[in-house]
């Protein structure tokens, strides 16, 4: 059984972990994740008798980490119906997210209301002349109230016995400031400090809005007609075939086809694209497109678990559960890092007397600088809020990756494999070519080919019944069989007709085409002789020729083509479009095999990728290592298998995808260079005595907000890659 906890404040990287950790710890507790998107602990629990006592153990954990005394409490109910009591959760460490859903102003006053209470008293104990002992009371209250957050969460900390993390760096040091009666570089490092933090928490929740604007698309109520009149109901309410009233400036609820009315829709929540689409009669609409002229009706062809908005929100609350192996080692690096700092001080202190004849008042002065300059806070956040930029990212641009893991090792990619149809081609056929005996003209083809076809609901029957409009006669049929996979065999007006493969007509004992015939996916004899046939042909995707070569100015090393189709059509789409390898005529566990021996010729680091759309290609886009689903017109199957999905089938978002994972790949290491050197550079001016505390502090909160900063760029993509 999977239990949802609602959490009303996200977790640092450092508190994230140490929960986890705890609550799997317990008896009967299976997998436990927390989803920062909706905010949520989801814990499993293998045992219905232990359940009460598991969810206690879970609230003692999650208490055990609240940094703040007298929290609001408030009521959370398991599916079971099993109430226990959560505390409002605070961020202990400045390393992740510190709030899930934007404060209200009137809370948000009362959490920074001490800031402008100690500012006013540092400056009265500044340029008030009165005697030292008052002086002294001042900055000490006004210190213990501007300080007050960070010294409580140190102390709580401290009591717990995990008191090496950013807060207490900055407790230390201005502490030690106060000790040597530097009272207002003691102040500026709780000031700036927290002002810092305040715009490290606008910053990550500006960032984090980019996908969890998407939470508010699912729709609660419809307007359906029923019975020749209209009502208001539950959106989970609506069975497939109702039909809805959209008006001009709303959204589409749920997927459907547009059954009355024409309009302009903004579909730029699904596809990324910036300019409005007109839709008419019959157009496929998706959940999330805003209605923007006309009033229309759709019929709905989807229920609101499996529309499109649905299938986003899904991979969406999948794509941050997995973290990357450069995410993994800055965690790992934090725990080892500060410890370490901590150290590196307490020599500074004690042997730079000893070994530089420094006076105590400066050997502590510059194990200060050294403490507060040294805060990792810049690494901590930025990497996770850069790879959590980079989804945001490509979710802007409607292609939705499962996870920063899938995001980074999209930066790899060597080789590129792609299904044909309905990746690279439309999936729409179309009759390209009537091929006819020499004493047979193209009308008699048709002619005989629209008789022998009349009855099928074969889809290339339907393309020959749509361009061929003189119908046949019923009462002429003296017989009429169809057999799946194979073909039709009919008597008209005494006449033998035989339409299907080639083996078909062999079986019939019909003649054969000349050997130099072009490859026919469908033949017509009459009366046992060859009269001729069709090839039918996908339409390619317009932009399929300009998103090909976009990848190979990424650096994407080959481009491989894996088709069921014929071989001469596939090799004659490969080298339209400059593929470097093309296989054809390859059943779904053969494409399978043809990855797989291709991966054995590659490094570990060079990684493959498969785009596909149907349920044949789940297999594939499994094995491969990253898995690429079309997702519009894609099956559940290959959309399930994906760690990328292409929300709207559009070739060109693959380059624009891979050029973000590789932009936040770059932004990334930029930021984990501007973090180490910078501090490098602090630190070495610190020692020789050439930077202040207020320099430190300025170093530590100005190296964290330019990486943050950084971190936004990953948004900047041209909008055509």
């Amino acid at each position: 059984m999977i239990h949802q906890i609602p959490l009303d404040k996200a977790y640092c990287q450092s508190c994230e972990d140490h929960l986890i950790r705890d609550i799997s710890a317990l008896p009967d507790v299976g997998k436990v994740t927390i989803n920062h998107q909706q905010s949520t602990l989801s814990i499993e629990i293998r045992s219905k008798s232990a359940m009460t006592s598991i969810l206690q153990g879970v609230q003692t954990i999650i208490e055990s980490v609240r940094p703040c005394p007298g929290p609001e409490k408030k009521e959370i109910t398991s599916e079971n119906d099993h109430t226990i009591l959560q505390q409002d959760i605070h961020c202990n460490v400045c390393n992740g997210i510190k709030q899930v859903s934007e404060p209200k102003r009137s809370s948000s006053y009362r959490k920074w209301i001490h800031v402008p209470i100690g500012i006013l008293g540092w400056l009265l104990a500044a340029i008030l002349h009165t005697s030292n002992t008052v002086q002294l009371i001042l900055y000490m209250v006004s210190f213990l109230i501007l300080g007050y957050p960070v010294l409580m969460t140190f102390l709580n900390r401290m009591m717990q016995g995990k008191w090496l993390e950013e807060k207490a760096l900055m407790s230390i040091a201005s502490i030690g400031a106060f000790g040597i009666h530097e009272y207002s570089e003691a102040m500026a490092i709780m000031l700036f400090y927290q002002v810092g933090e305040w715009l490290e928490e606008r910053a990550v929740q500006k960032s984090k809005k980019t996908i969890t604007s998407l939470l508010s698309l699912k729709p609660e109520s419809v307007l359906r007609i029923s019975h020749d009149h209209m009502e208001q109901i539950p959106a989970n309410e609506v069975k497939i075939g109702d039909i809805l009233i959209i008006k001009p400036g709303e959204r589409i609820p749920l997927d459907g086809i547009l059954s009355s009315g024409f309009s302009d829709l903004d579909t730029s929540t699904i596809t990324g694209e910036s300019l409005p689409r007109h839709f008419q009669k019959e157009d496929t609409l998706y959940a999330g497109y805003i209605n923007l002229t006309g009033s229309i009706q759709i019929t709905v062809t989807k229920n609101i678990h499996e529309s499109m908005i649905s299938r986003i929100l899904t991979l969406v609350e999948s794509s941050l559960k997995h973290k990357t192996k450069t995410e993994k080692f800055i965690t790992r690096f934090s725990a080892v890092y500060t410890p370490i700092v901590v150290s590196c001080s307490l020599l500074v202190l004690l042997l730079s007397p000893l070994l530089l004849h420094w006076t105590f008042e400066v050997s502590l002065y510059r194990a200060l600088v050294f403490l507060v300059v040294s805060c990792p806070c810049a690494l901590i956040i930025s990497i996770p809020l850069t790879m959590m930029n980079g989804l945001g990212a490509a979710s802007k641009q409607g292609v939705i990756i499962k996870g920063t893991q899938a995001l980074e090792n999209m930066t790899g990619i060597h080789s590129l494999f792609f299904d044909k149809t309905g990746t690279i081609t439309e999936g729409k056929l179309k009759i390209s070519e009537w091929i006819s005996a020499s004493d047979v003209t193209h009308d008699q083809i048709k002619q005989w080919m629209e008789i022998g076809e009349f009855f099928s609901n074969h889809p290339i029957a339907k393309i020959i019944q749509q361009e061929i409009k003189n119908q046949p006669n019923p009462g002429e049929y003296q017989h009429y069989r169809e057999i799946p996979g194979k073909g039709i065999i009919a008597t008209y007006q005494q006449h033998e007709i035989v339409i299907g493969h080639i083996g078909w007509l062999e079986e019939n004992g019909t003649t054969l085409p000349p050997k130099d015939t072009p490859p026919l996916n469908i033949l017509l004899a009459l009366d046992k002789k060859w009269l001729g046939g069709i090839i039918v042909e996908d339409t390619l995707k317009p932009d399929a020729k300009t998103a090909l070569q976009k990848l190979k100015k990424l650096g994407i090393k080959q481009l491989i083509l894996l088709s069921g189709d014929h071989k001469e059509r596939v090799q004659k789409l490969a080298d339209e479009l400059q593929f470097d390898q093309a296989w054809a005529e390859l059943l779904p566990e053969e494409k399978v095999e043809r990855l797989e021996a291709y991966q054995q010729t590659l490094s570990k680091s060079q990684k493959t990728a498969f785009v596909g759309d149907g349920v044949n290609d789940a297999p594939v886009i499994a094995r491969s290592d990253i898995g690429i689903a079309m997702g519009a017109l894609g099956s559940e199957a290959a959309i399930e298998a994906a760690d990328m999905v292409i929300m709207e089938d559009k070739l060109i978002k693959l380059p624009i995808a891979i050029q973000i994972a590789k932009k936040t790949k770059t932004i990334v290491w930029e930021n984990i260079v501007l973090s180490l050197v910078g501090k490098a550079i602090i630190l070495a001016l610190g020692l020789f005595g050439k930077s202040t505390l207020w320099m430190a502090v300025f170093g530590d909160v100005g190296i964290a907000l330019l990486a943050i900063l950084n971190s936004v760029r990953v948004f900047y993509i041209p909008p055509n890659g």
